[in-house]
């Protein structure tokens, strides 16, 4: 029950994510940066990143949908674990890339600000869009964290097995293996 709540919660962020990403940087009817950018000579590299934040959300949604409903943990087989646990670190590692793209609109606020100089009016968008970003970016650390914790809940030791043996009393070479189980315990 906490861990289907744990993965709805981190799907409903996520959505909360995609909307705010698409008002802030991705809606063609705001305009404002676009038009910075354009003004800016901007306008090439902006659509660039635009369209990568554009393709990245789709495949961060279908990732999203593929996590929904995952059922009790205890009695996922192994093999369901598996896959969960590796759908659930590519959707963290879509939603650092995000987090990373979301650098990249950083650094072109930095060239839109070095070509506008004193213009206030593209400066107000600038400082409207970093307010933003910053925001964004509070959030996709959370997702991650919330992601992290589902992961580990996946991950919980089962059992521990320690071997060893001496291979060489007289040089003190030591063989050790240890292996870990990991799943719900019994």
């Amino acid at each position: 029950m906490y861990f289907d709540r744990q993965i709805k919660l981190i799907s409903d962020d996520i959505v909360d994510l995609e909307q705010e990403v698409e008002t802030l940087l991705v809606s063609r009817d705001d305009g404002n940066l676009a038009q910075i950018a354009e003004t800016s000579g901007l306008y090439e590299d902006y659509t660039k990143i635009r369209e990568m934040i554009v393709s990245l959300l789709k495949e961060i949604d279908g990732r999203r949908a593929e996590i929904l409903e995952p059922g009790d943990p205890k009695l996922l087989t192994d093999k369901e674990r598996a896959a969960l646990w590796d759908e659930l670190r590519q959707l963290n590692d879509l939603v650092m890339q995000l987090n990373a793209l979301l650098g990249r609109v950083e650094t072109l606020l930095d060239r839109v600000d070095l070509a506008a100089g004193a213009d206030q009016d593209r400066s107000s968008v600038t400082s409207k869009v970093r307010r933003g970003l910053a925001l964004l970016k509070r959030w996709i650390l959370r997702i991650s964290s919330a992601l992290w914790a589902a992961i580990g809940h996946l991950l919980t030791p089962k059992e521990w097995k320690i071997s060893g043996a001496v291979k060489e009393p007289v040089l003190g070479l030591f063989d050790v293996g240890v292996e870990i189980t990991f799943g719900d315990r019994p």
